[in-house]
């Protein structure tokens, strides 16, 4: 409510939600990706691709890269081992639990986890 020098902070929105969603099953082509938990999955909108990256399947954890082609519905695993420039780290350390996000079309990780915790800060 309003009070004496007090804004009211819980203004309601309208949103409009569809009555009825519609999901799709998109049955893949190509190296399909294994099952996974804790992966990024991020639209690379130029190309028309999705990229997904990481993981875990319950036993090991990965750095795998794999691409997703809207248009053709396959994909492709693009790298096991993502080379780096770090002299600590000759490939990406394998990882789930990240959080990515694209920024001016270049893929940024940060955090995570595989045998410990990351602090991290890729691209």
């Amino acid at each position: 409510g309003k009070g004496k020098g007090k804004e009211t902070l819980n203004q309601s929105v309208d949103v409009s939600i569809p009555k009825k969603w519609n999901w799709s099953k998109i049955e893949g082509t190509g190296t399909v990706p294994e099952p996974r938990y804790g992966h990024s999955l991020l639209p690379l909108f130029s190309s028309g691709q999705l990229l997904l990256l990481g993981g875990s399947d319950q036993v090991s954890f990965s750095s795998e890269l794999f691409t997703f082609s809207y248009e053709h519905n396959e994909w492709t695993l693009e790298t096991t081992n993502i080379p780096t420039d770090d002299a600590d780290n000759a490939t990406f350390p394998k990882r789930h639990f990240h959080t990515a996000v694209l920024f001016k079309e270049e893929m940024y990780i940060f955090g995570g986890k595989s045998n410990g915790y990351f602090d991290d800060l890729w691209k």
